[in-house]
This record gives structure tokens, sequence and C-alpha cells, in this order.
């Protein structure tokens, strides 16, 4: 939402649902000036939902045990991939009673969750600030300054999950009104810039390569513990495996711990793992093209099967938000490298810079399919990055033509398998969406299936 002063625009933009990985906050909020805001749950509406939800008064007070505002898992974290600090704040963003029109009711309400409903929190004391500070000259900086100076930081997040923390609006326009420079112009984007991208948040796991690393966890619910490690490039397998867990005192049996992976450093979530739900012993196994999860899991199936990315992978282990006690247990990582002897059946190589593109050029394939490979010098796991992206037609025996935009996607590589032994012809196209340097150097791999 965007609000007009005398002497600018005060920009408020949600940070994105693609948390809880950090590097994961979104265009428009990562400008650098823009007041960015991360999406927290309230206990006073969380409980009451979960009363109606259920039917059962009091049901709520076992779903959300804490009495403080909580930072919700969807809410993307900082920093940004050049290093700066995002979120600004935070403001309730999980089971607002909102205006929901539709066709049959258009004058109806809902309960809404998502960032896109803590920034028009935001936005309103944005509002009330300016109703005082337009007369005064107050500038979008000030408005931004005050946000941050009146905001309350919540116990057990950093700034890279909240921000400064929970908004207050009357705290806020306390600092607006004490603040004896407004006009005040925003810091250049300089200030706190990176020119290579920022390691992940969280701890490093040195050991993972070889023999794996174990390391214990006990969260109270809704906090979360991150970590990520290094995979090179001849990494096979990723595994990882939960156990010993105790579920503390659970009357409602909704304890669980929530388990999140992600490959690469990028603004989006592109999870191989996204809050699978484990209340005991679990493995989770990361392959290329292929996730699967077993053990004492529940939820619904939220695993993609992705490429495995080279550089940082991002671990996230979480006590479910839901549940009644602290939950604690052991997690062991560990990574298979092999000598990725494979070799191509097919390679295409050139340098293009953006908007440049090949053109529909033919591909060969085998009895059971064909996999395609594309990759590039500076993917999106380097900041900045490039990103190049194909499309896939192809024709069956039968004449009918298929659609593949699978490799159109922020993964790098992007990767297309098409397991069909009823294939007639490939045909693909590469294409530069935008890179980086003046040319970026990309190797097309074909593999026959």
């Amino acid at each position: 939402v965007d609000y007009a002063t005398s002497v600018g625009i005060t920009v408020v933009t949600s940070a994105g649902n693609a948390g809880p990985h950090s590097i994961t906050v979104g265009s428009p909020g990562t400008a650098n000036s823009a007041i960015t805001v991360g999406a927290a749950a309230h206990p006073v509406n969380s409980r009451v939902f979960w009363d109606q939800a259920y039917g059962i008064l009091g049901v709520g007070n076992y779903l959300y045990v804490s009495d403080d505002a909580q930072m919700f898992y969807f809410s993307s974290r900082g920093p940004t991939a050049d290093g700066r600090d995002k979120p600004t704040a935070s403001a309730i963003g999980v089971f607002v009673l909102s205006s929901f029109n539709t066709a049959d009711e258009p004058q109806s309400l809902a309960w809404a969750s998502g960032t896109s409903m803590s920034s028009p929190n935001l936005a309103g004391a944005v509002a009330l600030l300016n109703t005082y500070g337009e007369s005064m000259g107050a500038s979008p900086y000030d408005y931004k300054e005050a946000i941050v100076a009146g905001s309350d930081p919540l116990p057990g997040y950093d700034h890279y999950d909240q921000g400064a923390g929970f908004i207050d609006a009357a705290a806020a326009m306390a600092a607006l009104q004490a603040d004896d420079e407004l006009g005040s112009a925003h810091p250049d984007l300089s200030e706190g810039y990176s020119v290579t991208a920022v390691a992940p948040k969280g701890m490093l796991i040195q050991e993972v390569n070889g023999r794996g690393a174990s390391f214990d966890v006990a969260l109270e619910p809704g906090m979360a513990e991150y970590y990520y490690f290094q995979l090179h490039p001849t990494a096979e397998r990723i595994k990882i495996d939960i156990t010993d867990v105790d579920l503390g005192v659970d009357p409602i049996a909704f304890n669980s711990f929530e388990v999140y992976v992600q490959g690469g450093i990028r603004s989006i979530d592109n999870g191989h793992v996204y809050t699978q739900n484990v209340y005991g012993d679990a493995s989770i196994v990361i392959e290329h093209m292929n996730t699967e999860v077993a053990g004492d899991v529940f939820g619904e199936d939220t695993t993609l099967n992705l490429p495995l990315m080279p550089r940082y992978y991002k671990l996230v282990i979480e006590n479910d938000w839901t549940s009644f006690d602290a939950v604690s247990g052991t997690v062991t990582v560990s990574v298979d490298s092999g000598n990725k002897v494979d070799r191509p059946d097919e390679r295409y190589q050139d340098r293009f810079q953006t908007g440049d593109s090949t053109g529909w050029f033919p591909v060969g394939f085998g009895p059971n399919g064909v996999e395609l490979e594309l990759s590039w010098n500076r993917d999106l796991t380097f900041y900045p990055g490039s990103d190049m992206d194909m499309i896939i037609v192809w024709f069956d025996t039968n004449g009918e033509q298929h659609v593949e935009f699978g490799g159109a996607t922020l993964n790098s590589p992007e990767v297309v398998r098409l397991d069909d032994d009823n294939i007639a012809s490939v045909y693909v196209l590469v294409s530069a969406y935008n890179t980086y340097d003046s040319t970026e150097r990309w190797n097309l791999d074909v593999y026959y299936r």
C-alpha cells in the first residue's frame, strides 16, 4: 500500500510468504526504502479462531500456549541476498478477521492469513502517523524510523525473523513526535550492501560430508532453529534422520516438529520439504528429482521433486506453533557423494545476454524418455545472479503436441524429465531471462532414458 505525503511516497509492502528459511524476502519487499512487514500470530486471534473452528470453547488455549505474539512459519525471513536487513517490522498476519468478498457473498467476513494481511495493519499505522507528520514536513524515512523505534521485539526471534519487532502505533507516534529532524532522506543502498551472496542464517553444519553430523534440538512451541551446509557438485543424496523425539505433555495429540529443507540462495521458496510434521522417528531422503519422507510423519504431502543444487542447503527445525509443550529430539544430517560419471548423450553450449534465445531445435531421446538439464555459470546461488529458462515441446507417436514449462522457473539448474515411452520428437528453446554479466555461458545436457 502506498501513502502519498507532502515530501514523497511511503511504501509499505509485505515480506512474502516463503519462510521460514532465511533469504526469502521477495520483491518489492527487498526494496531499500520500503517498510517491509513480516507476519506474526497473536494469542487472541489464534485462540478465538481455534475455538470457532472446533466449536469448543477454550480449545484455543491448547493450540496456542504462549501469551506473546509469535512470528509465523510462512513469514519470509531476511537478510536480502545482498546482505541487508529485512523485514523492517512485523504485524498481526494470522487469523485476521477481514472482509472477504465472493460472488455469492459480496459483503462477507472471513479469517485470513498471510503477510498480505500484516502489511495493511502496518500501513494503517503509517497512515495514522501521516495525519500528524504531513503538516510537519515528515518524510517517508521519518515514518520508517518511527515504526522501528516504536516496535516491540518478540522474545525468541532475531531481526531477520521480525525486523524491529511487533508494531505499536502509539509508541511509533511518540517516536515521531520526539523526532526533531523531520524531513530526513533515506540512506543510500550502499549502506549494508554486499557485492557477493551472503550465507544463510543459522549454524553451519561442518561435518556433514562423509560421516554426517548429529545435533540435539529442544524447542518451545513456535520456536525454530536454523542450520545450513554446503553441497558439493558430486553430491548424490541428502539424508536427514530425526530420532529420540520427546513430545512432552501432549493433551490433544498435536505436538510435533516441523521440518523444512531448501536448496540454493534465492528469495523464493523452492523447498524439497515444506512443513513436514514429525512426531517420532522419521527420515527424509533427497536425491536428484526425488524426495521421500518416511516414519512418524503426518500432514499433506509437502515434498517437491527438484534437482540437487550445489552450494548452500538450508534446514529449519521448528516446534509446531500448535504444540502444547516443548519438543526435543536428535537430528542427523549426512550427504552421500559419488563420482557423477554419467556423460550426457548430447551437450549444447553458447553464451547469451538478456533476451537472447536459441529458437527451437531438436534433441534426441531414449525408449523411456529424456532428461534435460540446463545450467549456467552465475546461477542463482550467487549474487547478483543470472536466470536462464528452457521450454520443451514434444510430440507423441499419435501426433499429439505437449508443452512443458517446468524448465522456466528459478531453479538452478533447470531440469525437466520426460518419462514417456511414446515420444516421437522433442524440441527445446533456451532463453536468457536475465544475465548479470554482459554474456552468460550456459550448457544444456541431454540424457536419454
